[in-house]
């Protein structure tokens, strides 16, 4: 529902500018026709405009590259502070939750509203007596004298008095909004009411459809032979009664007197149509509003909600998230102990790195050598501390796209023996009372990572791999600042690594003694290649394999005016649909491959 909320929220926001322009714009123009399908333009781009931007984004990392799209496995991601010794797992703002809440109530509330309105007009359709019939179309008379004349779907309805005194007048009226299907539109505007119930602009825009509705089925009135005079007495004697605004066009609408303003105003000349071009710098605007950084991480921390604010520990946050918590501790480089006797390590998810914090909660000299052997087995490696926060792992598979999920592995688990103090300084504190958020949370933080970060193609094509690791600050503003790779292992995927952290949207700073400050933060990112696992007989497989595959060791793939070359093993990572050409040539009895990519 979250989502929803958000959606509701980004597209609201596009709704009121482009309204707001219509209104200034085009409103009171004589071109009826032309403002109904500009209507319906502003409530298509303020609904699809999001989806199609998050198509668009997939469609562009769809597109053809050189390489597969990358598949990022997150690892044991939990980032911790030092609270009395515990994991302080982030809640969810009670603000946040009571919005969904109340969203939701005002949804359910008006949609019942909608409902209510809808099974009324139906018993008065029901209870009617059939009159006649024009094209398909049923007029329905009632008793009930109280009742405006209105239509819907398929029937006009009125009092039985209307339809003896002024039944041709009132037919014609009502027959040209069935004909133009007037109620579809207000369906569609009903709709977006009940969607955007706490915007004006949604319920404005559904009014100004009904004004530009009734202006047409005035105009066919007046072009029958009916003398305007005459039907205006018609439309002051019908200016009350009951109406049914929601859904149904009524005779007695309430803007009278522009009705009749209309009916003496010329057409508007065909230039001032160009006055519609306005809504695209409106809708630009409205764009650029949505995406302001104060703006996006409200939208963005709905889109996460959920109904209750949940403020379990950091156990339950963890499970939930399909992910053991890792009790650590982040120090920066710079801090360093005078006497590094006095140590403990710390194991760290995944055990291959580890870092030496000594008793008193400040780092001893790192050193880059093998300490002891990991519980998973391998080496662990000694680091400085600031870089054992969270461990995220891209993958790059043949065809496959983009995914982020969570998972731990058994005997992979850091543990801290001791609590940890931080020794106070000049630099970015390391152990704070709150510590930074990202919006939405760890999850959040996966998801955006996922949707951003992409394997570089010269590394996926020379078959680089390794852990790249991001030190980073997260300032008293909550603005991301100092980003470096402290761990290096190629410049593409180093340069990638930093790219995406330095696209992290403000977080919510870390808080120490009631006071935002700048709190430091790591992010390790393995990057590997998956290697595809055929499963075959192997008697079957020899059977198949010829002399020239034997003999094919290497393959040259060209780019544009680059070319590489690559083991022979590695074509059949590449995605099929970024292949131009391929050629096999013999050179002195063997086969020379060459495999002819399309320029991104």
């Amino acid at each position: 529902m979250g989502t929803l909320l958000s959606y509701s929220l980004y597209s609201s926001i596009l709704l009121s500018m482009l309204y707001l322009t219509y209104k200034w714009v085009m409103a009171g123009e004589n071109q009826h026709r032309y403002n109904r399908v500009a209507l319906w333009l502003i409530y298509i781009v303020a609904l699809t405009a999001l989806p199609a931007a998050e198509w668009a984004r997939g469609f562009m990392a769809d597109a053809p590259a050189s390489v597969p799209m990358a598949e990022i496995d997150f690892e044991d991601i939990m980032v911790s502070v030092a609270d009395q010794g515990e994991l302080v797992a982030p809640a969810q703002p009670l603000w946040i939750t009571v919005l969904l809440w109340v969203y939701l109530a005002g949804v359910a509330a008006t949609l019942f509203q909608t409902v209510w309105v809808g099974l009324r007009l139906w018993r008065i359709i029901s209870r009617g007596e059939e009159a006649g019939r024009y094209g398909g179309k049923i007029v329905v008379v009632t008793d009930d004298g109280g009742i405006a004349p209105f239509s819907w779907c398929r029937y006009v309805v009125m009092s039985r008095k209307d339809w003896e005194e002024d039944g041709s007048m009132i037919l014609v009226h009502e027959l040209q909004h069935l004909r133009l299907r007037h109620w579809i539109d207000l369906l569609m505007a009903q709709a977006v009411g009940v969607f955007q119930w706490y915007n004006p602009a949604a319920w404005l825009m559904r009014e100004e459809l009904k004004a530009v509705h009734e202006y047409q089925a005035d105009g066919a009135v007046l072009e029958s032979g009916v003398g305007a005079r005459q039907y205006q007495m018609l439309l002051i004697k019908k200016a009350v009664g009951h109406r049914f605004t929601s859904l149904a066009n009524s005779l007695n609408h309430s803007k009278l007197k522009k009705r009749i303003t209309m009916m003496y105003n010329t057409d508007t000349a065909p230039s001032r149509r160009l006055r519609g071009l306005a809504l695209l710098p409106a809708l630009a605007v409205a764009v650029g509003v949505a995406n302001l950084d104060v703006v996006a991480s409200v939208i963005d921390d709905t889109a996460l909600a959920s109904f209750v604010a949940d403020n379990g520990d950091d156990a339950t946050v963890a499970e939930s998230a399909g992910v053991q918590p890792v009790d650590e501790i982040m120090l920066p480089p710079s801090e360093k102990s005078a006497d590094a006797t006095d140590v403990e390590p710390v194991r760290v998810a995944g055990g291959d790195v580890a870092a030496s914090v000594s008793s008193d909660g400040t780092s001893c000299e790192p050193a880059a050598k093998p300490v002891e052997e990991s519980a998973g087995g391998g080496d662990v490696t000694e680091v400085p501390p600031h870089e054992v926060s969270e461990t995220a792992e891209v993958v790059a598979a043949p065809g496959d796209g983009v995914s982020a999920s969570a998972s731990s592995a058994e005997g992979k688990v850091a543990e801290r023996r001791e609590s940890s103090r931080h020794t106070y300084g000049s630099q970015p504190y390391t152990v704070v009372e709150s510590k930074p958020q990202f919006p939405g949370g760890e999850k959040a933080l996966l998801q955006y990572i996922a949707s951003h970060i992409r394997y570089p193609q010269d590394a996926y094509m020379d078959g680089i791999e390794g852990r790249v690791v991001v030190s980073f600050v997260v300032k008293k503003d909550g603005s991301i600042g100092d980003v470096k790779s402290i761990r290096k292992i190629n410049p593409s995927l180093d340069a990638e690594a930093e790219r995406v952290i330095k696209t992290l949207p403000t977080f919510t700073p870390g808080m120490l003694n009631g006071e935002a400050v700048d709190v430091w933060y790591t992010l390790p990112v393995s990057f590997k290649i998956k290697k595809d696992e055929i499963k075959k007989d192997d008697s079957i497989k020899e059977e198949k394999t010829t002399a020239m595959t034997r003999s094919l060791e290497k393959v040259t793939l060209y780019q544009g005016n680059e070319s590489r070359t690559v083991p022979y093993e590695r074509i059949k990572n590449i995605n099929p649909n970024v292949i131009d050409s391929i050629s096999v040539t013999k050179n002195d009895g063997r086969p020379e491959v060459n495999v002819y990519l399309k320029s991104v």
